[in-house]
């Protein structure tokens, strides 16, 4: 693929930012075309030029999404010296976010789950794509686990796979509960129970 002009790439990027921005508000259905193109003031052309469709644009902001993300789990690890001090920050950065969105006016949920929920029925690439960013998810979850285990940081009889399952689903679900509510708490509540059961280990037989 040929490289954007940084003209073009400026204009692909303002255009990603703001879909971003209303999907994770609105919802992918209830965000037109015509919005997106007004808010990242473009033209259709311009936009057209970038994307072809609607779910391909969609595509793009997953991709870019779990990029940030990934930015920001590497800035939590980079404080943290254990692998049970860069899991809760990883979980701390989650409910971060949650409470800038709260300050905002809104909470919105998790952009992935979100469009998980909506979309997943509807449009088999979103589909898959969800289902390997969550799985990368997952995959960074275990290993944290399983580090924490090797050094003796949580007890040994933890099964990491089943228990990265445990905690990715806790997650989603507590940011289910706080969008719907319209109020934090849930998620808070969730790292808290994950921080009393897993430290300090518990004692094993």
């Amino acid at each position: 693929m040929t490289p954007f002009t940084p003209k073009a790439q400026a204009t692909r990027d303002r255009i990603l930012a703001s879909a971003s921005e209303l999907f994770h508000v609105n919802g992918y259905t209830a965000t037109g075309l015509d919005k997106i193109i007004v808010e990242a003031k473009v033209t259709k052309g311009n936009f057209y030029y970038h994307f072809k469709s609607k779910e391909e644009l969609v595509l793009a902001t997953l991709d870019l999404q779990f990029e940030e993300f990934s930015t920001g789990i590497e800035s939590a690890f980079s404080t943290s010296s254990t692998a049970s001090e860069k899991l809760f920050g990883l979980l701390g950065q989650l409910l971060a976010i949650e409470q800038e969105h709260f300050n905002q006016g809104k909470i919105r949920g998790c952009f992935f789950g979100n469009l998980s929920l909506e979309m997943s029925t509807l449009s088999e690439p979103v589909q898959k794509k969800i289902k390997r960013i969550f799985s990368e998810f997952q995959t960074i979850l275990r290993s944290l686990l399983e580090q924490a285990i090797e050094a003796e940081e949580i007890a040994k009889d933890i099964d990491a796979e089943t228990f990265s399952a445990f905690i990715l689903s806790a997650v989603e679900g507590s940011l289910l509960l706080d969008k719907t509510n319209q109020e934090p708490g849930q998620l808070a509540a969730t790292i808290d129970f994950l921080k009393t059961y897993l430290n300090p280990p518990r004692i094993t037989r």
